[in-house]
């Protein structure tokens, strides 16, 4: 198993949450903001004086989108614990060879699609055509086309926020609650994502489109080799079961 990230998503996602709180994505280097903040700032919609730095909010995204990884693969785990297999949760793999960075040199890896990008010796993968195509360039035309999908992903039809789905008993009344963007933020997320096509030619500018970290691999169980070596709690009753409840018609 390899959880994998849109980065570009999870990039949005979190300058919506920033935004919102009124901190505005700050250039260090050229001490301006990343994007238009004039609209906003009319508004009172964002701080001036609060400004977080790209590398540190970037740094961010690509933790929570390892952590977000790695629960998804540990849930899996767990998963595989309840069906009486093994499962070994592991780093320490090269990302890019393994999604196929080096195709042409004979490892195939996954087959994603690479581009080779500013300021940067390793090509940045961008998506796995017609499986796994981030909010990016070549599968967005640009800026308004990224920003448009992004919102579509969280309030249109399917999205986790849409009024028509949900767990809730009455969902459309508690997702209808949800405050939407309006067209002066809108403007200011295009704003940012055309600054950093236009300097890295990639959002996230200095991380992966397509983030992974953290892999399952699932296995059956040596049950001699437990019995011999470990004392009895060191397997689960369904481990013990697997064989005779899953594969009861095997040979």
């Amino acid at each position: 198993m390899v959880p994998i990230a849109d980065a570009t998503e999870q990039f949005l996602g979190f300058l919506s949450i920033i935004s919102g709180e009124g901190a505005i994505l700050w250039d260090a280097l050229e001490d301006r903001p990343v994007g238009n903040t004039a609209e906003l700032l009319r508004k009172g919609s964002l701080n001036p004086d609060a400004r977080i730095p790209l590398p540190a909010f970037e740094q961010l995204v690509g933790q929570q989108a390892t952590v977000e990884s790695g629960i998804i693969a540990y849930n899996a785990q767990l998963m595989l614990q309840s069906m009486g297999l093994g499962g070994w949760l592991y780093g320490g793999i090269d990302a890019n060879a393994l999604l196929g960075a080096h195709q042409n040199q004979g490892v195939s890896g996954m087959g994603f699609r690479f581009k080779q990008v500013p300021h940067s010796p390793l090509a940045n993968p961008v998506g796995l055509d017609g499986y796994f195509e981030t909010l990016s360039p070549p599968y967005c035309s640009g800026a308004e086309e990224i920003v448009a999908r992004f919102i579509e992903r969280k309030f249109g039809s399917g999205g986790a926020y849409n009024t028509s789905t949900g767990t809730y008993r009455h969902a459309g009344a508690v997702h209808s609650q949800i405050q939407r963007y309006d067209e002066a933020t809108i403007r200011y997320f295009v704003s940012v994502v055309e600054r950093l096509l236009e300097t890295y030619n990639r959002v996230p500018g200095t991380l992966p489109t397509v983030h992974t970290s953290v892999y399952l691999q699932a296995q059956h169980v040596d049950i001699d080799y437990y019995e011999q070596f470990h004392d009895q709690n060191a397997l689960l009753d369904t481990h013990r079961e697997h064989m005779s409840i899953w594969h009861a018609e095997a040979p």
